[in-house]
């Protein structure tokens, strides 16, 4: 790689770091301007690289899915594995909790590609989970409800807590501070009680 391919992928990579961070701070209505301060580049200069808005968007949702997918990916035969898909999935939203919040509330505002994106990751997602349901209904003893139900259950809980921070942690982290308690309680409510 050539000293300028070395330098364009540099000032790619940092374009995107801070639209994550802008989007994620005030919403994907923010204006490019704003990123390309951010960066400490030109305006025009996020214009050479991805086009439009839009574009810009869609390669941030691309990231995030592609992170938030393989690290769910938990192995079938894993005794706890319901409970790791549940750790898992909370450990790649807290870590990106602004910009998910940002997703999950203003998915409308999203271009067309990147909310079918967003929308494929859910259903590959409640894939992955139907198909651990499956293999350890019996041994987790689960209620006969089904596994769509229970994810889209899991997801619900999620997004009400997310999109409500301003009553369960104006302040702070709300997975930080409710991701225990949701993955017990979401677990009692799919397990049969003895």
């Amino acid at each position: 790689m050539t000293t300028r391919e070395e330098q364009k992928n540099q000032t790619r990579s940092k374009i995107l770091k801070c639209a994550f961070e802008v989007f994620s701070k005030n919403g994907f209505a923010a204006p490019t301007l704003d990123i390309a301060k951010a960066a400490g580049v030109s305006h025009g200069t996020i214009f050479v690289h991805f086009p439009t808005k839009e574009d810009l968007i869609i390669q941030l949702v691309r990231n995030f899915s592609f992170k938030l997918r393989s690290t769910i990916i938990v192995p079938l035969s894993s005794p706890k594995g319901i409970e790791n898909f549940l750790i898992n999935y909370m450990d790649v939203i807290q870590k990106n909790e602004q910009f998910y919040i940002r997703l999950i509330g203003e998915k409308d505002l999203l271009p067309d590609e990147a909310r079918l994106m967003f929308l494929n990751l859910q259903l590959s997602n409640a894939r992955s989970f139907a198909t651990i349901v499956k293999l350890q209904r019996n041994s987790m003893k689960l209620k006969n409800i089904p596994s769509t139900m229970m994810f889209n259950t899991w997801i619900g809980l999620v997004h009400y807590y997310l999109l409500n921070k301003d009553l369960f942690s104006p302040k702070g982290s709300v997975i930080k501070k409710y991701r225990d308690e949701l993955i017990s309680t979401y677990l009692e409510l799919i397990r049969v009680q003895d």
